[in-house]
């Protein structure tokens, strides 16, 4: 167990240090590890001391959501940018939102699927945003209760994607567009609606409920 929790460590230390230098699929490749190790950390305390087991199993989800979190930030504001780069953009807040944001559906998704010129920065940001929530899918339900349903479940993810949006909007590293969170909805509701499929039929109850 030891080891695991220095190599945890380490491996934190390697993946904040390498925020400005790392791509994305290197921070992918880094967080998994460390929630691998975090998770094999866990069991083997759990095998070493079975009584804490309802406290490290409340802990450890927990610790996920944080660090998920932390992660979706550092590809935010870490990634091929600077510190000077994150800044408040010249201009009022209304001027520049007229300007910069798309209140279209799939205005951008069309734009980019129809260019002639579509590269795997399209691609990659395609899936990516359709990705980037799916963990909520089954971290919101075991860490909060409430989000076992679908409406309160979704309610929360937009709350979530409506706050990223507002920070990349606010420190200029993004544009408001409404298509992010029609792609980020894309994969959080499935991710949820197979969770509590399979977390239905492995305890018998009904999470698919709509309110």
């Amino acid at each position: 167990m030891l080891l695991s929790i220095i190599l945890t460590i380490i491996l934190l230390v390697i993946f904040i240090t390498g925020l400005h230098n790392f791509n994305y699929p290197a921070l992918l490749g880094l967080f998994l590890l460390i929630i691998g190790s975090s998770y094999y950390t866990s069991r083997s305390y759990i095998k070493k001391s079975p009584d804490k087991e309802a406290l490290i199993t409340k802990i450890y989800p927990r610790w996920v959501l944080v660090f998920y979190f932390f992660f979706l930030f550092s590809l935010t504001f870490s990634i091929n940018r600077t510190s000077a780069g994150i800044t408040f953009g010249s201009g009022s807040l209304r001027t520049r939102f007229l300007a910069k944001a798309n209140l279209i559906p799939f205005k951008t998704i069309r734009g980019m699927l129809r260019s002639k010129h579509f590269s795997s920065y399209a691609f990659f940001n395609i899936i990516g945003n359709i990705g980037a929530l799916m963990p909520l899918g089954f971290l919101f339900p075991i860490v909060f209760p409430k989000a076992r349903r679908l409406l309160p479940y979704t309610l929360m993810i937009i709350g979530v994607i409506l706050f990223i949006e507002s920070v990349q909007f606010l420190f200029g590293v993004g544009k408001p567009d409404i298509d992010d969170l029609i792609l980020n909805l894309a994969g959080a509701i499935p991710a949820f609606l197979i969770y509590s499929a399979y977390t239905g039929r492995k305890t018998g109850e009904d999470y698919q409920y709509l309110f």
